[in-house]
Parts: C-alpha cells; structure tokens; sequence
C-alpha cells in the first residue's frame, strides 16, 4: 500500500469514526437515565385459581394507561421449559379503575414448590409508581 492509499485508508477511518459517535449520541433517549423500574416478588398468591392455578395475574398499580410495557423473568424455583411472560395495561373496575399493568405468567403446569416464587423486572412508560402486585383474575376486570 502506497502513502496515497494509506492516507485515504487513515481518512475514511476517521470519518467513520466521527460519523459513528454522531450517530450513537443523537438515537440516545433523553429519559434513558430516568428509566423507572421495579423488581416483583411474585408467589402463590397470584396464582389465577379459576385458570387451574397455571396462571399468574398480578396488576401493579402505577398510574400510567400506557400499553408500551416490558417484562422479563428473574429468578424462580419453578423453572419449566414453556414459561410465558406478557404484560399489558388495565384500569380493573375491583382496584376502582386505578391505572395500571397486568403482568401475567402461563406455566405449563401449576407450579408445586411449596415455596413458589418468580421474580419478574417491570417497566411501563408513564409509571409514577409502582404498587403492590395483587391477584387480579378476568372477573375483576383484568
């Protein structure tokens, strides 16, 4: 390789260099370090009698109708391969139609542990807090 070539070689490196670092500040989110989450301890108590107990259904108020929401698993002592997790926004006519998240998880087959529990990170846009996670099955209105 030639001066010539290296010095082009040089140039287009920093071109790309400077074009990335632009690219990677300017997708950053402004809200990114105020990112509100929270940590559920989840139990038998939320298991959904009325869906055989395979069901967790658990709303956390948070004051927030947003459908822009995300979920993901955590620790468990009830591991199984099949394991659903979906979350999703509720105003349940039981908690007075206080708004909030419906996280619910669909286990293959009723968890036995005596001391079930699943820890599950939530996050909805538009949270101003998060609340205490009660069962809230389909006749409540979740």
């Amino acid at each position: 390789m030639n001066s010539k070539s290296k010095f082009a070689f040089a140039a287009v490196l920093v071109a790309l260099v400077v074009v990335s670092s632009a690219l990677g500040q300017s997708n950053m989110a402004d809200d990114s370090s105020k990112l509100n989450t929270i940590s559920l301890n989840l139990n038998s108590a939320h298991l959904d009698p009325a869906m055989g107990n395979n069901w967790i259904r658990a709303f956390v108020p948070t004051g927030s109708l947003s459908s822009n929401c995300l979920a993901t698993l955590g620790e468990s002592n009830a591991v199984v391969p099949g394991i659903v997790l979906l979350c999703g926004a509720r105003a349940p006519v039981v908690f007075n139609r206080t708004p909030g998240v419906l996280v619910t998880i669909l286990f293959p087959e009723p968890p036995t542990a005596p001391d079930f529990s699943v820890t599950v990170t939530l996050y909805q846009k538009g949270a101003i807090k998060y609340g205490a996670p009660r069962l809230c099955t389909a006749n409540d209105g979740c």
